[in-house]
């Protein structure tokens, strides 16, 4: 299988929830697009192309804890200092940092899911790296890529909230293929999302795969539509626990 290496991209605000922004990532009428050049795209070639958008690869426990922790702290000092001269015991602040602290970590750890724009900013690059690229070959395998006739899939995942993009290419592809060949269809879709332009872009770079698969994979006799065109996935409680909207 061949990969290009991911690439931070900057994509549209994230302003809906975790629930939301792979579906809001794509209007319904971008999708419908899409879904048509995929169609035209592998009706010259025995390739198979699958675009995948998901929320986010992971759901990143650790940099919930991580937002809670640091934003509660100098919330609770400054607040414990003023409620302490208000009432006039500034002598004591102990009793009431704790108690404004415990209380602003519990409701910002409950609430930070619903303000990705936020919390992202406290998830380490490198692992943000390691989890889209774990994510994006889980993908190409969970939805059975490597399973074509002449082993030509190819999978388009975008993962929304690390704003980063992969390529995967099977390995009849990738045998005749080098894998620099996908660096420019990258810096296309990415530069496409930087513009806002994310449906757009998208189509365009499915059309170029599917010239690229053409010239060395031609339509079969018998070219069925062997996978699915379009993946739109939320997460709900897991990064593996997912609810997945399938277009053909």
């Amino acid at each position: 299988m061949a990969v290009v290496a991911a690439v931070v991209v900057a994509v549209p605000p994230e302003d809906g929830d975790m629930r939301t922004l792979a579906e809001r990532f794509f209007s319904t009428e971008e999708a419908e697009r899409i879904k048509a050049a995929v169609a035209r795209a592998e009706a010259g070639t025995a390739g198979e192309i699958v675009v995948m958008v998901v929320s986010a690869s992971h759901n990143y426990p650790a940099a919930h804890l991580r937002a809670a922790l640091l934003l509660s702290l100098p919330l609770a000092l400054v607040l414990a200092y003023a409620l302490a001269h208000l009432l006039w015991w500034p002598s004591d602040l102990l009793w009431p940092f704790l108690a404004i602290f415990c209380t602003s970590f519990l409701i910002l750890r409950l609430s930070l899911p619903l303000a990705p724009w936020l919390w992202r900013l406290f998830i380490r690059p490198e692992q943000a790296a390691s989890e889209v690229e774990r994510e994006a070959v889980l993908s190409f395998y969970s939805e059975k890529l490597h399973h074509t006739r002449q082993a030509t899939g190819v999978l388009l995942f975008l993962s929304v909230l690390e704003r980063r993009v992969w390529i995967l290419a099977d390995s009849g592809i990738s045998a005749v293929l080098p894998s620099s060949t996908w660096q420019d269809l990258v810096q296309e879709l990415t530069s496409g999302i930087r513009r806002r332009e994310q449906g757009e872009a998208t189509c365009r770079v499915v059309e170029r795969i599917g010239g690229l698969l053409a010239q060395s994979f031609p339509p079969e006799a018998e070219n069925n539509n062997e996978l699915v065109d379009l993946i739109i996935r939320k997460p709900q409680d897991s990064s593996h626990s997912e609810h997945a909207l399938v277009i053909r």
